[in-house]
């Protein structure tokens, strides 16, 4: 009987090991796509000589496009289609943390009529502990205080419900992107800044509206739908509240 116990533990043992190389590998896999991707994206910014005034995207890879299959159909190129008279100045480096955000603002001498700051997301990627996570957040949105009276700010959708992290795994990140999400909300009404609210539970329809898929190919990174279903809602906020003209 011991050993048909003893037998049956070391088959259930190889099967998880089976699996957990199975989860690394699917997930390596994406990185190198993922970095494929980064490396051959173009950031997207609109200088021009006339202009009404100049609107300042700030952050990591969703800023700077990665995995738009043009940069015009990233979040500031959709923004510039939409308002050509504006200056759009673009401050962006793919895997940028919360914590690297402000030294990068505080570097650049510009003043903005609006700053769209999208950061957070690696900072959820990399498991990184709340309160660091909330210290850094206040550290971000301050610098893009110093740019702006105006900031809109997008920090993370629900890593866990995207295609790069299979199960079990996915559910972790969806409690860590949730957990991240109400730190982001405290810190933004703390701040007085206006907060894009992307976590969605996976498949939501009402976000989502065409059941289409918002990723790259890396299942990471937000393809062209994606960024036009980030960049509505920046749209909706900037009407809403008259941020520009």
């Amino acid at each position: 009987m011991w050993k048909k116990i003893l037998i049956g533990l070391k088959a259930l043992g190889f099967l998880v090991l089976l699996a957990t190389l199975s989860v690394f590998v699917q997930i390596w896999s994406h990185m190198q796509i993922g970095e494929g991707i980064a490396n051959s994206t173009i950031k997207f910014e609109n200088i021009i000589d006339e202009e009404v005034g100049s609107v300042l995207f700030a952050g990591d890879s969703t800023v700077f496009g990665t995995g738009a299959s043009e940069p015009r159909f990233s979040t500031s190129g959709l923004f510039a289609s939409d308002y050509p008279m504006y200056e759009v100045r673009n401050l962006s480096k793919n895997g940028m943390k919360l914590g690297e955000f402000a030294d990068m603002l505080d570097s650049d001498d510009g003043r903005y009529d609006l700053v769209v700051m999208q950061i957070g997301a690696n900072d959820v990627l990399r498991l990184h502990e709340f309160q660091n996570i909330e210290n850094d957040a206040i550290r971000a949105v301050e610098a893009a205080k110093r740019k702006s009276d105006k900031i809109i700010w997008l920090a993370v959708g629900n890593v866990g419900a995207t295609r790069f992290f299979p199960w079990p795994v996915s559910n972790f990140y969806d409690y860590w992107s949730r957990k991240a999400r109400d730190v982001f909300l405290r810190t933004a009404q703390k701040e007085g800044v206006y907060y894009i609210d992307l976590y969605r539970k996976k498949g939501d329809e009402e976000f989502n509206p065409t059941g289409e898929d918002i990723y790259a190919r890396d299942g990471l990174h937000l393809n062209d739908y994606g960024y036009s279903l980030w960049y509505k809602e920046i749209k909706r906020v900037v009407e809403e509240k008259g941020l520009i003209e």
